[in-house]
């Protein structure tokens, strides 16, 4: 038997457990790969759609995280990356117009 004629014999005996399509088992085993390796923090929020917010929230998390370590070193201050970050910010907003 070929390697996707026995994928999908694992999907069907094995996650099709409550009558779900094979759409769905796809989605969750994606869902679920992306949670174990940290891209959703919370698997229960982006089965709800809240998974942009969590995504917005890790990248503010690992952005704030660079910014201490910089800041440990002396070279730079949250003050000057909040100055650089609104001078992109305002750049960029005036780009889309």
């Amino acid at each position: 038997m070929d390697l996707p004629k026995r994928v999908w014999k694992v999907i069907d005996t094995q996650f099709k457990s409550n009558g779900e399509s094979d759409s769905e088992i796809l989605s969750n085993i994606v869902k679920n790969h992306l949670a174990q390796n940290g891209y959703y923090p919370e698997l229960d929020s982006l089965q709800q759609g809240n998974g942009l917010k969590d995504i917005v929230d890790l990248l503010d998390d690992k952005i704030m995280s660079v910014i201490e370590i910089l800041e440990r070193n002396g070279l730079t201050t949250s003050q000057e990356f909040k100055e650089i970050m609104q001078e992109r910010i305002i750049k960029n907003a005036r780009s889309f117009n």
